[in-house]
C-alpha cells in the first residue's frame, strides 16, 4: 500500500515510516501539512496527526480529500481520546489511531 505519514514529530513519524516500509509498505513522510499537500505522492492511504502546529490535522485530511477524494483513506493519529476529538475525527476521517499505536492496530486501521 502507499501511506503518506503526516506528523511533526519528526522521530515518531520516521519511526512510524520505517515500520510500515519493513511491512512491505511504499511510504513517504511529511512534517506539516504544506508539505504533505506538495508532494506528487499517489497515496492511498494516510496517516495523520490531529495537533500539528501550522495546520492542524482535521484541515489536512479536508484538503487531502479534495486532491485525493474518497479513495483515499484518511487515518486520524493523536494523543487525544476524548469524545470531542472522536467525533470531529468521524466526520473528517476513515479511522482512528491513537498514539502509540502496535503495528496490529495500524495494519487493521488500513485494512478497513
Amino acid at each position: 500500500m502507499r501511506i503518506l505519514v503526516i506528523d511533526d514529530d519528526v522521530d515518531g513519524a520516521d519511526a512510524l515510516a520505517a515500520l510500515l516500509t519493513q511491512s512491505g509498505h511504499d511510504v513517504e513522510v511529511a512534517y506539516e501539512g504544506a508539505q504533505a499537500l506538495g508532494l506528487s505522492f499517489a497515496a492511498e492511504a494516510a496517516i495523520v496527526d490531529l495537533t500539528m502546529p501550522t495546520m492542524d490535522g482535521f484541515e489536512v485530511a479536508r484538503r487531502l480529500r479534495q486532491v485525493y477524494g474518497a479513495s483515499l483513506r484518511l487515518i486520524a493519529f493523536s494523543g487525544h481520546d476524548d469524545d470531542v476529538t472522536k467525533q470531529r475525527v468521524a466526520t473528517d476521517f476513515d479511522g482512528y489511531l491513537r498514539k502509540p499505536a502496535s503495528l496490529v492496530d495500524i495494519s487493521k486501521a488500513l485494512q478497513h
